[in-house]
């Protein structure tokens, strides 16, 4: 079995912050993507609520990750009042392997 690790984090937008809000967020899911230990990372838009979830090799990759100075982007969300909310979750996901 395989175990991988889902990052999530949501963001509700400030009253009229919206396309901003999406700039920024589409600018960092690009350089989410770029980073070989992601396995993938979407990003969904529901009214004023964004959610970017990653998939990661595992645990560390994603910490280490978490330290590039394009993560930082998420508390200048905050900062720039771009963000009324923002939330972020780690869930651990085994999967079976293929075969056999």
């Amino acid at each position: 079995m395989k175990r991988t690790i889902v990052s999530l984090a949501w963001c509700q937008a400030a009253a009229g912050q919206e396309a901003m809000l999406e700039q920024r967020l589409g600018a960092l899911l690009q350089c989410v993507r770029a980073d070989a230990t992601c396995l993938g990372c979407e990003l969904e838009r529901q009214g004023q609520d964004w959610q970017l979830r990653g998939h990661w090799v595992s645990l560390q990759a994603l910490e280490a990750h978490l330290q590039l100075p394009h993560m930082q982007v998420l508390g200048q969300l905050v900062s720039d009042g771009l963000v009324r909310r923002l939330q972020m979750s780690l869930t651990p996901v085994i999967s079976r392997s293929s075969g056999g």
